[in-house]
């Protein structure tokens, strides 16, 4: 019989159900911040393991090789905690129509579209997600409600002129709005 740390490994090194609970467990397993919130949630976790976990290494997209490596759970928790893509306090990321913050560190939003949300820059745009960013946030259409009220409790103030003269999002009539796979 295998000791209790083989297993482990192995499981650390899979991509299957096992590990994927490891994975979600180990990635919400975190302090909770200064006011006592914690600072991840399971659902976001579930998202960014089912994402992630069994596809090809991000680092490795776009090549053509037989000896692709996939990522293990080990490697999801390690990626997606150097990436930041799990904070909900975050500061920056990508916002959606409900207010809804995906958040990353600086400059990786679009790890977090292309390898997390299956979204691409184009895609999120044109659902009227908004880019959040300590330069700011950029939308090509009018703020929700509450994306306002979101970025408000964020510290992100909206220049409501500016607000005025970007059109109205609408939903596409043809399909739903993009939301991450």
């Amino acid at each position: 019989m295998a000791d209790w740390n083989e297993t482990t490994d192995e499981i650390k090194r899979g991509t299957g159900p096992e590990s994927r609970e490891w994975a979600v467990r180990d990635l919400v397993a975190d302090f909770p911040n200064r006011k006592g919130i914690p600072d991840r949630s399971r659902a976001d976790a579930e998202l960014i393991v089912d994402a992630l976990l069994g596809a090809p290494e991000p680092w490795m997209a776009g090549w053509d090789r037989e000896d692709m490596r996939v990522m293990s759970a080990e490697a999801v928790v390690e990626w997606a905690s150097k990436n930041g893509f799990l904070y909900r306090t975050g500061n920056s990321g990508w916002m959606d129509r409900s207010g809804k913050m995906y958040v990353c560190h600086y400059a990786t939003h679009e790890k977090l579209l292309n390898h997390v949300l299956k979204m691409e820059t184009p895609d999120a745009e044109a659902a009227g997600w908004a880019r959040v960013s300590h330069a700011g946030v950029k939308c090509q259409f009018r703020l929700s409600r509450e994306q306002r009220a979101a970025l408000a409790k964020l510290g992100h103030g909206t220049d409501l002129r500016g607000e005025r003269e970007k059109p109205e999002w609408e939903p596409p009539a043809d399909s739903a709005t993009p939301a991450p796979r």
